[in-house]
């Protein structure tokens, strides 16, 4: 072999070696992403949600608020510190009944974050999770089970849940029952039966008896 033929070969080995170096390094990089993205957590802190549901049972209220609401709803997400408010401070005269009408056709998440937060419900933790999902408004699916773990549910028994979409049913009653009473967009809220279009804690506060 000539010394030309030798100096050809150790260029095309180096190239190879360089090529695979770079391979090597490319897929480091694309793994050390996926598992900083599977690992990284919400940023919420799940302690301020350490409530249950039965602090807001309420079986004797004198005022009942049901809201048709969306998760990925920017006007539902707006809306929700509102209805909070009303919830805490009437805790016991007050009962918020949530009903989900996610708008499958316009928002992609929303009937994902429906079937999550009705998840939680099995757990007495469906108030929890609802504040969660509208306060941080973070409803992609891996976020879902960050904040299932992060509120500190049963993991097996809400996964459980997701997988077999035992909470379909109740996602499909709420929005035929919207349907049936002339819900077209959310929020659409009713106090005591009636049509509720006051948006404001003062105008709530007012319907209250």
């Amino acid at each position: 072999m000539s010394r030309q033929e030798r100096r050809h070969g150790e260029t095309q080995s180096s190239g190879k070696w360089k090529k695979w170096v770079w391979i090597c390094l490319a897929v480091l990089i694309i793994a050390g992403f996926w598992y900083y993205s599977s690992n990284k957590g919400t940023g919420v802190d799940y302690s301020q949600y350490n409530y249950t549901d039965d602090v807001y049972a309420s079986p004797n209220a004198t005022t009942v608020i049901e809201e048709f609401s969306d998760f990925q709803c920017p006007y539902c997400q707006a809306f929700s510190p509102v209805i909070r408010a009303i919830r805490d401070a009437n805790i016991g005269k007050v009962r918020v009944v949530y009903k989900e009408f996610p708008l499958r056709s316009v928002h992609e998440f929303a009937e994902g974050a429906a079937e999550a937060a009705e998840c939680s419900r099995d757990q007495n933790r469906f108030w929890a999770y609802h504040d969660v999902l509208f306060e941080s408004k973070l409803i992609d699916s891996r976020s879902l089970k960050l904040h299932a773990k992060g509120l500190g549910l049963n993991m097996q028994q809400w996964q459980q849940c997701m997988d077999t979409g035992k909470s379909n049913t109740a996602i499909t009653q709420d929005l035929l029952e919207g349907q049936q009473r002339g819900v077209q967009g959310t929020p659409t809220l009713f106090v005591n039966g009636q049509l509720f279009q006051g948006r404001s804690i003062e105008e709530f506060q007012a319907a209250i008896k």
